[in-house]
């Protein structure tokens, strides 16, 4: 019976066993270290500091068995259909208290699991690919400074105590039945599968689907180091009831604010990048190009604003992203990459990039450059209305507003544009609990009928809130976006109606401004 779990001390030198012994055939150790690197950085953090790994054996994982039913066992070698599953725990926990806790012998056990459980990573019977189903905490917030979207309650059942943890679930990518996009949209699934209430496939049935959407010369499942194009990640999204959104990233500005609009309504997205090795900057070589599911964001304090020098002339939230976080399946969950603030040189081209934690070829770290491509947005079909659209009409008025406050000495300081998509009861509830308005004011905006998904561009003079632009994001392009205009401080009207009287006022505006006149 003692066999089905063991109880470790955690050490790096364990974990490392533990990775290594997971398969019933050797292991690469090279091949481990990446994901071993990575771990032993997270759990010997001050915010994690794991001190105990429960090892729970003859571990069934649902998406392993689906993998293991559609690939596996029709192979010559005999594979196991179980995994094992290691747990982790920021208090130290013997092997005699987890055999007394068996046997019903100690009081609030459940409790003391509960309050310090990290999470688990699920550990595949396989020769390369080992870590599978993985979901642990995540970082402390920083004051507001980290910010991980989409995490969600996992449920965990450990030999019957019942834990949880808030995480949203990664995976190495297996060459045999997927490839890295398949992976990220495997862990994106596991978010907008709860938002928009869809089946989350498998990972051998993401890339069946990928592959069966175009014709190809070659054999479904992959067994080797194949990727999927843009095309074939959109029938995968296709595939779960949800409609893809493609914004080609064509500068730093676009790619901050599509990430943060649709990661703040807790819709992770998939970010196809090309990585490039600059540790030799007089010939950069590419290395190939790769998906990650982003997760995250930084922003280094809520009051910093982007300088209009700094390249849009405006100010607006999303510009103040330093780094991102991502679902690296050659990394690890939760993985950070930084927005370089210099270009970097490729060939003779500047281009926007970020900094990696990929190893380059000499061994070290920091110059393996993300080059960002293409952004890949799972949609509820009613949400219609793109970002791009939301953020050049505000961009031509934002400029224009502050054209005109700064020749007009109005009272009103510089304004900051928050641009981010939600659902009606998020918006109402933060009414309620931002508490910057009240009496008939906020009881009017709480009655307030809207859809279910808007667009919010929420605008600060200085640390003051003054106007509330609700879009539906359910609207047809030509339609009446604006469904709503929420003003929190007259000053932002008066600037307004000032602003309307020029007869260069943005026509793209227009209709923003029109709301204004019964105000």
């Amino acid at each position: 019976m003692d066999s089905l779990y063991r109880v470790y001390d955690y050490s790096n030198a364990k974990l490392f066993e533990l990775l290594a012994n997971a398969s019933n055939v050797p292991v690469d150790p090279e091949k481990l270290r990446g994901h071993a690197s990575y771990f032993y950085s997270y759990f010997n953090s001050p915010d994690i500091s794991a001190k105990t790994i429960v090892v729970e054996n003859q571990y069934v994982d649902k998406d392993y068995l689906l993998d293991f039913a559609e690939y596996y066992l029709t192979c010559f070698k005999d594979y196991k259909k179980t995994c094992s599953r290691l747990h982790f725990f920021s208090s130290s926990i013997s092997s005699l208290d987890f055999d007394i806790a068996l046997q019903g012998k100690k009081d609030n056990f459940q409790e003391l699991l509960q309050e310090s459980y990290l999470g688990f990573i699920v550990l595949k019977p396989l020769p390369k690919t080992v870590i599978g189903r993985t979901c642990l905490r995540v970082y402390s917030d920083d004051a507001g400074r980290r910010n991980y979207l989409g995490i969600r309650k996992n449920n965990v059942s450990l030999f019957g105590f019942k834990l949880s943890i808030e995480s949203l679930p990664f995976q190495e990518q297996d060459t045999a039945v997927a490839a890295c996009a398949t992976s990220a949209l495997w862990s994106v699934f596991h978010a907008t599968g709860e938002i928009f209430h869809h089946s989350i496939p498998s990972p051998s049935l993401i890339t069946k689907t990928a592959v069966n959407s175009a014709p190809t010369d070659t054999r479904h499942i992959p067994n080797g180091d194949y990727g999927l194009n843009p095309n074939e990640m959109a029938s995968v999204i296709r595939s779960v009831g949800l409609e893809p959104l493609k914004i080609a990233v064509r500068n730093e500005y676009v790619f901050r604010g599509a990430l943060y609009a649709y990661l703040k309504c807790g819709i992770p997205v998939v970010l196809g990048v090309k990585l490039v090795d600059v540790s030799d900057p007089t010939a950069p070589s590419e290395i190939g190009r790769h998906a990650v599911a982003v997760t995250g964001y930084s922003i280094p304090t809520a009051s910093s604003l982007p300088s209009p020098s700094s390249g849009l002339g405006v100010a607006i939230r999303s510009l103040c992203i330093d780094k991102i976080y991502v679902h690296d399946d050659q990394i690890g969950p939760f993985s950070k990459m930084i927005l370089d603030t210099v270009p970097t040189t490729i060939g003779s081209e500047n281009v926007f990039s970020l900094s990696t934690t990929w190893p380059s070829k000499d061994g070290t770290f920091n110059k393996v450059k993300a080059i960002p491509e293409i952004i890949l947005v799972p949609l509820y079909h009613k949400i219609r209305i793109p970002f791009i659209k939301i953020f050049l009409t505000i961009y031509k008025l934002a400029m224009f507003l502050e054209t005109v406050r700064l020749n007009s000495g109005s009272c009103v300081d510089r304004l900051e544009w928050d641009i981010f998509l939600t659902t009606t009861n998020e918006f109402k509830f933060n009414l309620i609990r931002n508490k910057s308005l009240k009496g008939t004011d906020l009881q009017r905006s709480l009655l307030m009928p809207l859809p279910k998904y808007i667009w919010c561009v929420s605008v600060f003079s200085g640390s003051s809130q003054v106007v509330d632009l609700l879009f539906d994001a359910t609207e047809l392009e030509q339609g009446d976006l604006l469904a709503s205009a929420i003003v929190h401080d007259s000053d932002f009207v008066d600037l307004m109606r000032l602003a309307t009287t020029s007869p260069s006022f943005p026509s793209d505006a227009k209709f923003i401004a029109d709301k204004f006149k019964s105000h």
